[in-house]
């Protein structure tokens, strides 16, 4: 699926470039808040149970656009973008839980994720005078992601320690996945503003394998994650 949607890709640019003759390029660059469900198939809890435990950190985002009109009101426009993502949340006890520990064995256990990430959305525009609106899908390649891992028991706090998640034992996060990306732009002249919310269609995690320990065959977890981000963007066509 992930080679069929990279060959489409291609091809549409490539169909594109040669067949249309009105083109601008530009750039953008913008500030997103990332969220993300975590959750069990046929169960019902889930990591972010509680929005209040959620702080969607500000993350950054910046790349470049090509812009091929197909009529006065009709755009293509193919994008890349480095993405960075961060979120920070607390552990839910009832999801611990099903990984057969609790609040108790664990105490306060916090988490701050950050994730890069690079995006190659293909958008379709319609103008609305100033304005236009935007949709299309994309695919994203995860290029690097670190969790910080804070722990407190009982009156003690331990110290903070950080994982590669990436790294052969913590490999957890699939690197390619595709989502649909939608939003509202102004643009005047040369300066574009916009917003956009992007979400995942595919789950971001690799099932955990089953293993052995001490004779015993411990199944594995087998959980999904999808992530949901929100972007304000400024941009400059030349």
């Amino acid at each position: 699926m992930k080679k069929v949607l990279i060959v489409l890709a291609v091809s549409i640019l490539a169909i594109f470039s040669t067949n249309l003759h009105s083109k601008s390029f530009g750039l953008k660059l913008g500030l997103n808040f990332t969220n993300y469900v975590q959750n069990l198939p046929g169960e019902s809890v889930s990591v972010l149970d509680e929005p209040s435990i959620v702080k969607k950190d500000l993350g950054f985002s910046f790349g470049v656009f090509y812009t091929f009109d197909i009529s006065a009101k009709f755009q293509i426009q193919p994008e890349i973008y480095y993405i960075r993502t961060k979120t920070d949340y607390d552990w839910n006890p009832d999801f611990l839980s099903i990984f057969g520990t609790s609040e108790g064995e664990l105490g306060e256990l916090k988490s701050h994720q950050k994730l890069d990430v690079i995006q190659l959305p293909i958008l379709l525009k319609y103008k609305i005078s100033m304005f236009q609106v935007f949709a299309g899908p994309y695919i994203s390649y995860l290029l690097k992601g670190h969790q910080i891992l804070s722990q407190a028991i009982d009156f003690f706090a331990l110290e903070p320690y950080e994982i590669d998640i990436l790294k052969e034992g913590n490999n957890i996060y699939n690197r390619f996945n595709y989502g649909v990306a939608c939003g509202l732009e102004f643009e005047k002249g040369s300066f574009i503003a916009g917003i956009r919310y992007s979400f995942d269609l595919t789950d971001n995690t690799k099932d955990t394998e089953d293993y052995f320990e001490d004779g015993k065959l411990i199944r594995g977890i087998k959980y999904q994650t999808k992530h949901y981000s929100i972007s304000i963007l400024l941009g400059w066509r030349f």
